[in-house]
């Protein structure tokens, strides 16, 4: 479970920076404010039919599989954000987040509620809720510092490390993967 924890952890690095820094990715790019608020809504709305359908898509696929699709498609959405030349080319990458953050969040929480022994779910829930914040924290305080330093791409690119870093350990946590009891005990 450590491993999950981890990866969600790096997820919401790069979730949280290309959220919180839109505006600087969109200038960066060429656009504006209005720009911004249109990426924002796409990702908003891409986002939606999947958390209204996962109960269905959830019956014929396990969470464990999706976890791990969603966590291969924040790797995907942050690469695409960083080699986005144009305004269209952010707009493209947002809607991924239809398969990124739009199935992680809904997955995480049913995969805990599965696949974690009773007496351990609700410490489960909680950790992978700190993993968000902390990575959303991280995510805030490093892209803004790289932002200031040097600029967006290496924000971007310090995403993908991250991402690239979730991925292996989602890969390690959840193959060959028994009822799991979490970290801390």
């Amino acid at each position: 479970f450590k491993y999950i924890v981890f990866g969600s952890f790096c997820f919401f690095i790069g979730h949280n920076f290309i959220n919180l820094f839109m505006l600087q990715i969109i200038q960066n790019v060429g656009g504006n404010t209005e720009n911004m608020g249109n990426a924002i809504a796409l990702a908003a709305i891409a986002e939606m039919p999947i958390m209204i359908l996962f109960t269905r898509i959830n019956r014929y696929i396990p969470s464990r599989f999706l976890m791990m699709v969603a966590g291969i498609f924040f790797l995907v959405k942050t690469t695409l954000t960083f080699t986005a030349v144009t305004v269209g080319g952010v707009y493209f990458a947002q809607v991924f987040q239809i398969l990124s953050f739009g199935l992680y969040i809904v997955t995480s929480v049913y995969y805990v509620n599965h696949e974690m022994a009773d007496g351990d779910k609700v410490k489960g829930q909680s950790l992978v809720t700190t993993a968000h914040t902390l990575g959303s924290v991280f995510g805030s305080s490093i892209g803004g510092w790289l932002i200031n330093r040097y600029d967006v791409k290496y924000g971007l690119f310090f995403c993908i490390v991250m991402s690239v870093l979730g991925v292996i350990a989602y890969f390690f946590g959840l193959i060959h993967q028994q009822k799991v009891t979490p970290v801390i005990k």
